[in-house]
């Protein structure tokens, strides 16, 4: 069941994201965790992968790397 506000992925809580081009409600496709010897985002921790049901849009939410990645 979708929430308006917040929804609760993984442990943790985030904001709905909406698609940019339409405004429909995106629905994430899963999360990569990016190793530090993987070439093409070295300076990234995670990669979360969304889409859109109305558009089909493609969305690439990259996570910057801190201390406790």
């Amino acid at each position: 069941m979708m929430q308006t506000i917040n929804q609760l992925y993984r442990g943790f809580y985030f904001r709905i994201m909406n698609c940019y081009w339409c405004n429909t409600e995106l629905i994430v496709g899963g999360d990569i965790d990016i190793d530090e010897s993987m070439p093409t985002y070295p300076e990234y921790s995670v990669e979360t992968n969304l889409s859109c049901p109305k558009c089909f849009a493609e969305v690439e939410v990259l996570k910057k790397r801190n201390a406790y990645d």
